[in-house]
């Protein structure tokens, strides 16, 4: 008896994995997450195409997030994440590599006090690793082609009202 339940799970965990990596799967999911983010959420976001591929590889096409104004914010033509799956259990996130194709980021406007304004045609990165636990970044290699970024710094007039608190952790 207890045979079979152990192998009646084992198989339901197999089919959830399977059903993981089925386009009609992905964007059934997609769809929901994205629901769910933009009703939680002053951004709204969309995404044409999210695939998940064995192990762990994950390709966006045609994202948009729009803030509260409905400004575009970042808008990606196509990005992938080569994700290593081993290191997930402890805790960590290894990327093989990241390739961003046709970005555009934007933050603030023109009269802010810090406003960002960046178009790139191809980034691409090669072994990064996050360390969620102790909240860092490291990453290896980084390549930039085709950058159009404006930068734009202006004295702070406003008056400090609060003090600053300390970083709240990742996790």
């Amino acid at each position: 008896m207890i045979k079979w339940t152990l192998l009646g799970l084992l198989a339901m965990v197999a089919s959830i994995l399977l059903l993981l990596y089925m386009p009609f799967v992905q964007d059934w999911a997609k769809d929901i997450v994205i629901t769910e983010i933009n009703k939680s959420t002053d951004m709204t976001i969309s995404v044409e195409r999210l695939r998940l591929t064995f192990p762990l590889d994950i390709a966006v096409d045609d994202a948009v997030v729009l803030d509260e104004q409905n400004d575009t914010m970042v808008s990606v033509g196509s990005v992938t994440i080569d994700i290593s799956i081993l290191p997930l259990f402890k805790g960590d996130v290894a990327i093989d590599g990241v390739s961003v194709e046709n970005c555009r980021y934007q933050m603030g406007n023109r009269d802010s006090v810090l406003y960002l304004n960046a178009k790139v045609t191809q980034l691409a990165v090669r072994d990064a690793s996050v360390s969620l636990a102790k909240s860092v970044v490291d990453i290896d290699d980084v390549e930039l082609n085709g950058a159009d970024i404006d930068l734009s710094l202006k004295n702070d007039t406003t008056e400090k009202t609060k003090e600053l608190t300390d970083a709240i952790g990742w996790l």
